[in-house]
């Protein structure tokens, strides 16, 4: 039903992102242990382009669509096209540096999925 929107966002992302990283890890830390951490590798999702918007340009690039308290939790927000792969299990976005997911919203009138954002933090 959004497809036009879903084509938009993949053409406008596509040349003005830069290629992103996207992990997950594949098991959960012990529950027990949690001081210990997660030492699973990481396990890389999908790798494509990615905008980077700085929180302070919220008003102006139309990031109206995020809660107010989630954009409080990051330092940027990370904006990506809908590729027919489920991001939402990121939790690590490699670009030159290692970013981690604070949180991440998916625009999705419907059953379409338009584009993901991801509050990130170094």
């Amino acid at each position: 039903m959004h497809e036009e929107f879903v084509i938009l966002a993949k053409e406008l992302i596509d040349e003005n992102g830069r290629s992103t990283t996207f992990s997950k890890t594949e098991t959960v830390a012990d529950l027990n242990k949690p001081w210990q951490g997660n030492s699973a590798p990481l396990v890389v999702i999908s790798t494509q382009k990615a905008v980077y918007v700085p929180i302070s340009d919220k008003q102006k690039l139309g990031l109206d669509f995020i809660p107010e308290e989630l954009l409080l939790r990051a330092s940027e927000v990370l904006l990506v096209a809908y590729e027919a792969v489920d991001l939402t299990e990121t939790k690590v976005i490699t670009d030159s540096v290692e970013f981690r997911v604070q949180w991440c919203y998916a625009l999705k009138p419907g059953e379409t999925t338009i584009l993901y954002a991801f509050g990130i933090k170094r």
